[in-house]
């Protein structure tokens, strides 16, 4: 039995190619903010967007290291273990894989990475090259099945969908629920930095 696991120092290189993204998220609204700025024409309407793109800026942030830190333990949590009779699949929160090596129908070497294929549709494994010792897993897949190697055209694969490849969407009624606690949360802040900043004005303390 062999274990294989991703790369560790691959991830940062995973997320730097994300920063572009990120960046354009983080930098949208300030870009926003600061074209509206000069029509509006008193405190009021100014404190009022610069609320509201503050909160935005807010859950941006959080959203973001949220991502992060659930790509980071699926990442480091992600395992192939590797037996005479079969190929499993773990991961954190995600239903294990298991294909039996007779289960195989065809593996096919493309840009990122090897998919291994077999006659159920639903039932495949994509590996990323950044997985450890990738040559040599290539090389036992290549003992049991001749491995194709694809000749269209094709982008690369992302890293990153070998570790989303099986996840279950999250439910209706969750996805539901966080969105409305997060509504709620803004709105709650909203009032009170609005509150605040109209009691400032009446008593001019701005």
């Amino acid at each position: 039995m062999k274990q294989y696991h991703l790369k560790r120092d691959s991830f940062n290189k995973v997320m730097k190619s994300y920063t572009p993204f990120i960046a354009a998220t983080l930098a949208g609204p300030i870009i926003m903010m600061l074209l509206l700025y000069p029509l509006l024409g008193d405190i009021l309407g100014a404190g009022t967007v610069t609320t509201l793109v503050l909160l935005y800026f807010a859950y941006a942030i959080v959203r973001i290291l949220i991502k992060i830190n659930k790509a980071r333990r699926d990442w480091f949590s992600y395992l192939i273990i590797w037996d005479e009779n079969y190929i499993t699949k773990k991961q954190h929160k995600t239903q294990d894989l298991t294909i039996l090596m007779s289960e195989i129908t065809r593996i096919v070497q493309v840009a990122g990475g090897v998919s291994i294929q077999t006659g159920d549709p639903q039932r495949f494994l994509f590996v990323s090259s950044e997985l450890e010792e990738y040559p040599g897993f290539l090389g036992r897949l290549n003992a049991i099945h001749v491995i194709e190697v694809s000749t269209l055209p094709s982008m690369e694969v992302p890293s990153m969908y070998t570790i989303t490849q099986h996840r279950k969407p999250a439910g209706v009624l969750k996805i539901l629920l966080k969105w409305l606690l997060v509504t709620v949360i803004i709105i709650v802040i909203f009032i009170a930095f609005m509150s605040l900043l109209i009691y400032s004005l009446e008593n001019n303390l701005l």
